[in-house]
């Protein structure tokens, strides 16, 4: 798995193009099970070594921090501009792949001299970007709350290499390329969407007036002091993630795609099996 992958990074290096740096990946891990490793609290349920050694022969997708865990056995590195840190990136072997939600990002990224390999613009139907209202109706645009899963195929020619809006990365690049890779089961650790109790609260006409709150992840407090662009989360897209995961389910489903969860916190679809490292 691991040689596959240094093979694949190396090809898609020679490429210019984003686009054709893409189209090398498509279905070549097919069959394969995905694990997309998420910074939910849930994580700390398992040292750093049995996480290491469990995903040592897996198809393994570390979000942002959750890399520090993995990088060892890492396939590929998944990173957006909000709640990341400097990553030590030496000797890396993975696929090192971003999605991009602000039209400056990949200029930034070449200027700053940020380790690269793949770009996925999320610019459709995304507020930061023209696509959509800010403010409190944001969501509406969200696919999340469109609840237009064939939108999630990076390949799906309607929309060109542009990806909609999740909120967050778990759908707007994590679940989508394990999809084009070819995966039939995607299984997301640490992903734990958020925790309600933060909001004084919790139900009523009152839940979506709260002001946004920051949401724990593995590392805690410590860690935190080197975490960029950190950024908070409202009731309201918690309640949409967590309820766009059944929808989500049944669709992946339809693409022949099983999804599990290892999350004992993770308030998604009861009907998504909950499972074990």
């Amino acid at each position: 798995m691991k040689l596959q992958t240094a093979k694949l990074k190396a090809e898609v290096n020679t490429f210019e193009d984003s686009l054709e740096r893409l189209q090398v990946l498509k279905d070549q891990y097919k069959g394969e099970t995905a694990y997309i490793v998420a910074g939910g609290p849930s994580l700390n349920k398992y040292s750093k070594e049995y996480l290491k050694e469990f995903m040592s022969d897996k198809l393994c997708m570390p979000i942002k921090q959750s890399y520090s865990f993995l990088k060892e056995v890492s396939d590929f590195h998944l990173l957006n501009f909000c709640n990341f840190s400097p990553y030590d990136w030496s000797g890396n072997k993975s696929i090192i792949t971003w999605a991009l939600f602000e039209q400056f990002h990949p200029q930034m990224i070449f200027e700053n001299n940020i380790a690269h390999d793949l770009f996925i613009p999320i610019f459709r139907n995304n507020p930061a970007t023209g696509g959509g209202e800010q403010g409190p109706n944001k969501m509406l645009y969200s696919l999340a709350e469109k609840e237009d899963w064939d939108t999630m195929k990076l390949d799906n020619p309607e929309y060109s290499f542009n990806q909609p809006w999740g909120p967050g990365i778990m759908y707007e690049l994590a679940i989508p390329l394990a999809i084009y890779l070819g995966c039939s089961k995607i299984v997301t650790v640490g992903w734990d969407i958020g925790d309600l109790s933060t909001f004084k609260v919790q139900t009523g006409p009152e839940l979506h007036t709260q002001p946004a709150v920051f949401q724990d992840h593995f590392y805690g407090e410590e860690h935190n002091n080197i975490v960029y662009q950190k950024t908070k989360m409202r009731p309201r897209e918690i309640i949409s993630v967590a309820k766009a995961t059944k929808g989500i389910y049944y669709w992946l489903k339809e693409q022949g795609i099983d999804w599990e969860i290892v999350s004992d916190t993770n308030p998604g679809y009861e009907g998504i099996k909950r499972i074990e490292l």
